[in-house]
């Protein structure tokens, strides 16, 4: 039974886990427990597919962004920290309950102002981690590090799908007020073209969800021994972007024949959906707290890579007859 200061600071006292994907995913049994009491929120952009296919995607990309970092400032207030996963159209959090009043405060300070400016509908909720254990699904988090991409939470079960299904579902969110006090001008964006000369030919991005049935540590492995075969192993091979929420959203940069040979093997696996989407280019999106001058760093493709590779997933689950 955790104590309440140890649970507000479960994810700051997670240790951190070094080597690969693959090494940490045989090792179960380092994935903790979220805390019960703890909260997934979710940010979501309503109807995001059509947007991004009259090419608003850098609007798309720009406000789930400033929503995240809205959220990561509840965290910054409080000297705690939670984890995050970005998807181009939203994020995802996964917070302590002593976060949650302010955070959705100030989210649904910024939906009111997405709604005014831009006429889109962000939507914004939470789920406890106890009535995700209650409908059957598990959520267990871990950290990994490597001299690349410095740290990152890596989830295990499908917790997370189950709680955005539910917030996605609902357009209104009762109980909380809006944050007058929001300064949004704490935030800025700059946007920026990564050179040429850091990228291989092609950037491949690809998200990919697991079937109910799939056995997650053994296929998320097969797909790293994919990766290895055919860009080299982890200690070598450029990922540009990783997460890993349930879900595996991967950047990773090489030729148009290393993209085409992995996506092949992909199709023969039967255990996964999967979306990409090719490019030659990616952006680094840079956002910082002018207060504390915390840094954020987001990758996605000028073209929409991770958001049109999402539009590509979800036709396919819609053909299996699943959500995404």
């Amino acid at each position: 039974m955790h104590g309440l200061m140890e649970d507000k600071l479960f994810y700051n006292h997670l240790i951190f886990h070094d080597g690969s994907v693959r090494e940490l995913m045989k090792r179960p049994e380092v994935f903790k427990d979220v805390p019960l009491d703890w909260q997934v929120v979710v940010v979501d952009i309503k109807n995001s597919t059509k947007s991004i296919e009259i090419g608003q995607f850098e609007l798309i990309n720009e406000i789930a962004t400033n929503s995240l970092i809205i959220a990561l400032s509840s965290a910054d207030k409080n000297d705690t920290d939670c984890p995050f996963f970005f998807g181009g159209d939203g994020a995802t959090l996964i917070v302590s309950p002593e976060l949650l009043e302010d955070m959705m405060g100030n989210l649904i300070t910024y939906q009111l102002l997405v709604k005014a400016k831009f006429e889109l509908t962000l939507r914004v909720g939470s789920l406890s981690v106890k009535e995700i254990h209650e409908n059957g699904y598990q959520l267990k988090l871990a950290k990994l590090r490597n001299n690349k991409s410095g740290f990152f939470p890596i989830v295990l079960g499908n917790g997370l799908q189950f709680a955005e299904e539910v917030i996605k579902s609902n357009d209104v969110f009762k109980g909380m007020t809006i944050n007058n006090a929001l300064d949004l001008k704490t935030i800025k964006a700059g946007w920026e073209i990564v050179p040429r000369k850091w990228i291989a030919e092609n950037i491949l991005y690809l998200i990919i969800a697991f079937d109910t049935n799939a056995n997650l540590t053994a296929t998320i492995i097969e797909i790293f021994n994919n990766i290895e075969l055919i860009f080299g192993n982890e200690s070598t091979v450029n990922p540009v972007c990783l997460v890993i929420d349930g879900r595996l959203n991967l950047a990773i940069s090489g030729t148009k024949e290393q993209s085409e040979l992995l996506l092949s093997c992909l199709e023969q696996m039967k255990s996964i959906s999967f979306g990409h989407h090719l490019s030659k280019d990616f952006n680094v999106s840079q956002f910082s707290r002018i207060k504390n001058e915390s840094h954020y760093y987001f990758v996605n493709c000028i073209d929409g890579g991770f958001s049109k590779a999402s539009i590509i997933l979800k036709q396919k689950m819609n053909e299996k007859g699943e959500r995404l």
